[in-house]
């Protein structure tokens, strides 16, 4: 099984690189526009966080973390035979971390404790999250090409051999990796970057 994993994550290698490329690209032009966007910011952070800003418990925060990260991780998987969710899902946080990277450096903070507060849990969060959505596009590339990407099975059998190795990966890899992240995002970067 171990062998099978390892085998699978690297067939999705050049589409994971290729993702994580567009996020850097995307959160890069997400701190330079910045001011572009600084008004209505608040506003955004408050849809996207505000449920978990009003959890009392650390633990409903580590669960609402899990839930969502989870859930749009899944939808990257089974919304990829679109090919445009996933990629919109890499640009938009890519976009976002960059939105907030340049607030919290415009507010003060240092570079240092940025990266004290997000590293730790971002360290397996954004593989995660990549590896789900290269999954996502895997099967989006079986609906449009599946003689290159399913190894000649036909369209319906190649969509469906990649659905079953997405689902794999999500369960052996994507969920434990998005649930130790939140628990780590929630019970260490936060505590570091209070410190």
């Amino acid at each position: 099984m171990k062998s099978e994993i390892i085998k699978l994550l690297k067939s999705s290698k050049n589409i994971f690189l290729f993702c994580f490329a567009v996020f850097i690209l995307s959160a890069v032009v997400g701190f330079l526009t910045f001011s572009s966007f600084e008004e209505e910011l608040p506003e955004i952070l408050e849809q996207v966080f505000g449920d978990l800003l009003n959890e009392e418990s650390k633990l409903k925060i580590a669960l609402s973390i899990m839930i969502r990260n989870l859930t749009a991780s899944l939808l990257a998987i089974a919304l990829g035979i679109t090919l445009f969710f996933p990629i919109l899902v890499v640009v938009g946080n890519g976009f976002l971390i960059g939105l907030v990277t340049r607030l919290v450096l415009s507010h003060g903070m240092s570079i240092s404790t940025l990266a004290k507060g997000i590293l730790p849990h971002a360290i397996l969060e954004l593989p995660a999250f990549l590896i789900a959505i290269s999954f996502g596009i895997r099967i989006g590339l079986a609906l449009l090409s599946p003689k290159k990407f399913a190894l000649g099975y036909s369209r319906k059998n190649a969509v469906i051999l990649r659905f079953k190795e997405a689902s794999i990966i999500y369960l052996v890899v994507v969920v434990p990796l998005l649930i130790i992240a939140a628990l780590i995002e929630v019970f260490v970067s936060a505590e570091l970057i209070m410190s």
